[in-house]
């Protein structure tokens, strides 16, 4: 009788030990997911002010004013005057890479499972993506910058934007 009680208060004991156990993990799992969500709204806030920035909405106003200055052809003619004068479009290659950083950011951290896809959303408006589309990625591909063709094809699948075919439509502000 008394291995029995020995016996009983050991599986007690041992129950209690995989109880707490539990709780402990359970509440491991809550603060991960509290911390998860902690670092999304820092990303997303400091996302959404780089793009409320008057640097950035600068940029996005100087290349939609090339693009519509320089008719269907501003990508070509970005390309030969970046070889030929580089002070002339300084200003605008400037701008070019602001904003392709800016995408690229989101699309790093979306491919790296650290933002998922309702976040990116967020992020970037279907308006975004149209101008990433239609402006940015011209310009990005006429200077042969291959390795963010995947961005452009995944935000465009995304809001089911097709590559452009028209480079200086749309190309009024989206702020």
């Amino acid at each position: 009788m008394r291995t029995s009680w020995g016996l009983l208060l050991s599986s007690v004991l041992t129950f209690l030990t995989a109880l707490a156990a539990c709780v402990s993990a359970l509440g491991s799992h809550r603060a991960a997911k509290q911390t998860r969500r902690y670092t999304h709204a820092q990303v997303m806030n400091a996302l959404l002010d780089m793009y409320e920035s008057n640097a950035l909405f600068d940029a996005e106003i100087r290349l939609r004013m090339w693009g519509a200055e320089h008719g269907k052809d501003f990508a070509h003619t970005f390309a030969q005057l970046r070889r030929a004068d580089y002070a002339q479009v300084q200003v605008v290659d400037h701008a070019r890479r602001q904003m392709a950083h800016y995408f690229t950011k989101i699309y790093i951290l979306w491919k790296m499972h650290l933002i998922d896809k309702t976040v990116v959303r967020m992020l970037l408006s279907r308006e975004q993506v149209v101008f990433l589309r239609e402006v940015v990625e011209p310009l990005e591909t006429v200077l042969q910058i291959y390795d963010e063709q995947l961005m452009f094809e995944a935000f465009g699948k995304l809001y089911r934007i097709q590559p452009p075919s028209s480079p200086s439509a749309n190309l009024k502000p989206s702020h």
